[in-house]
């Protein structure tokens, strides 16, 4: 319930916290139900120029936290059941900030932190405690990381700064975006006991909202994916009293130096590779060996693991090239019908991109069935003109779970729009 004296937009805008310098961004507003409390968070976002998406469609909440690429998610509280299951899909779909608004009791705050939550507000609170508690999270995302540093090692353990990466014993580990900071913040500071008020301030932006306990539940949740005990770990001790420490010795290295792991084959950047790609193509004869080469390129040039080509004819989809994909699936996705259920055919549709993860939207049947034995964690599919009237779909896979991030995503439209325009050029 809003507060009656709460003042207008107009009367304490100017009030508002000013949004981290990253351009336009999007945040997802999410609710069991359409109400006065999502409505008006959607309104807070659009009053610092950033847009808001409202979602109350369980189907799509994490179709829209991985394709908006949202600076944040924002979960309005509701049943308990409810709340819970859409905080773990959300952490599911994105490693991106959720913050969760509403009047929960001290367990229920534990259990939402626990499960995957960043922060939980009040719904009474003040706009611009909102909003400056939402932005301490996203000011803290990357961006902000010397740039001569690229993985930060210890035992085993590797944190790649670029990418918001981490890798142990050469298997990938999942970390929210909070508990990337609290682990890359106790590795910098390694051999040192942070301050518990330290890293709070650090890693959450604030002090005593946060307080001790979500620190401890971090802290708890770090552990855990890292098999780290608490009665007698190895990397991170507790300092009864006073704090952390992060406990072997870490080793910084470098992308400017022979001791940068960095694969030769991973663009440098996106004016880098559109070169290389258009180089690589320009030599090819016709569409299907621009389409050959167009895969391999993206699967040994870049980080993805597997690509797939379709041409839209009629309303089937023919395949044009794959790389990194089984037989098997090669044999069931040669020609497709485009039904509700394939996700390509919905990009094309709607002219926009789409992402599908292990577990995402249960509408796309189709493509689950299709990818079920590929050990895929997303796909992403980009649409493109392909000749003057035909419509073509590029499929992207990883077997990393975790959202596109906009780098590796503006690489891959710019990649995939080079292709769409030399397969053009040899069906004119």
């Amino acid at each position: 319930m809003l507060s009656a004296e709460r003042p207008s937009p107009a009367t304490h805008s100017s009030f508002l916290p000013t949004p981290p310098g990253q351009g336009q961004r999007a945040v997802v507003v999410v609710g069991q139900r359409p109400g006065e409390t999502e409505r008006r968070l959607a309104n807070l976002v659009g009053q610092v120029s950033w847009n808001s998406v409202r979602v109350f469609d369980e189907e799509n909440i994490v179709w829209a936290a991985t394709v908006h690429h949202p600076a944040a998610v924002i979960i309005v509280a509701d049943a308990d059941d409810w709340t819970v299951r859409t905080v773990r899909a959300v952490r599911a779909a994105t490693q991106g900030v959720i913050v969760v608004v509403g009047r929960l009791d001290a367990l229920r705050t534990v259990h939402i932190l626990t499960v995957g939550a960043d922060s939980v507000v009040t719904d009474d609170a003040p706009d611009a405690e909102i909003l400056a508690r939402l932005f301490a999270l996203i000011r803290r995302e990357p961006g902000t990381v010397e740039e001569s540093t690229h993985y930060l090692q210890a035992d085993g353990l590797t944190l790649d700064l670029r990418n918001r990466e981490v890798t142990q014993a050469g298997n990938t580990v999942r970390l929210t975006s909070t508990e990337f900071r609290l682990l890359q913040l106790l590795m910098q500071e390694h051999g040192r006991t942070v301050p518990n008020q330290k890293i709070i301030a650090r890693v959450w932006g604030g002090g005593a909202a946060e307080g001790i306990n979500t620190l401890r539940i971090f802290i708890a949740r770090l552990r855990r994916k890292l098999g780290d005990p608490a009665t007698n770990p190895r990397l991170v001790a507790s300092i009864r009293g006073h704090g952390y420490r992060f406990l072997p010795q870490v080793i910084e290295l470098r992308t400017d130096g022979h001791d940068d792991p960095t694969p030769d084959t991973e663009p440098t950047s996106g004016l880098d590779a559109v070169e290389r790609l258009a180089h690589s193509l320009a030599g090819c004869a016709d569409t299907r060996t621009v389409s050959e080469a167009f895969v391999h390129f993206l699967v040994n040039g870049t980080t993805v693991d597997g690509v797939a080509v379709h041409r839209k004819v009629n309303r089937r989809l023919l395949l044009q090239a794959q790389y990194g994909l089984s037989p098997e699936w090669v044999r069931h996705a040669t020609d497709l019908p485009i039904t509700g259920g394939l996700a390509a055919g919905a990009a094309l549709e709607a002219s926009s991109e789409l992402v599908v993860l292990d577990r995402g939207p249960r509408r796309f049947r189709d493509t689950a069935r299709l990818l079920q034995d590929e050990g895929v964690a997303s796909t992403l599919f980009l649409p493109f003109n392909f000749g003057p009237n035909a419509i073509g779909c590029v499929g992207v896979t990883r077997r990393t779970t975790g959202p596109w991030s906009a780098r590796p995503l503006s690489v891959l439209r710019a990649l995939t729009a080079v292709y769409g325009s030399q397969a053009a050029a040899r069906t004119a």
